[in-house]
């Protein structure tokens, strides 16, 4: 079975959206189980720890916003 989400790079604070991802459902991404809070898009972002407002988001290994 794949994974619903895909890591593009070890330290990235995100994670890319495979298929819909609904609201309670678990992601297991290595060890780490992330419980989906709001309903998330085919190919949207997934934070993989809490952010705070204005911290760098990551992706591809840089950050982006």
């Amino acid at each position: 079975m794949s994974s619903p989400v895909l890591q593009l790079a070890p330290d990235d604070n995100v994670v890319v959206a495979m298929r819909k991802l609904v609201p309670g459902e678990a992601v297991t991404l290595g060890e780490l189980v992330i419980t989906v809070k709001d309903a998330i898009p085919f190919a949207h972002k997934l934070a993989v720890q809490d952010l705070a407002v204005g911290a760098k988001v990551t992706k591809f290994g840089v950050p982006i916003g």
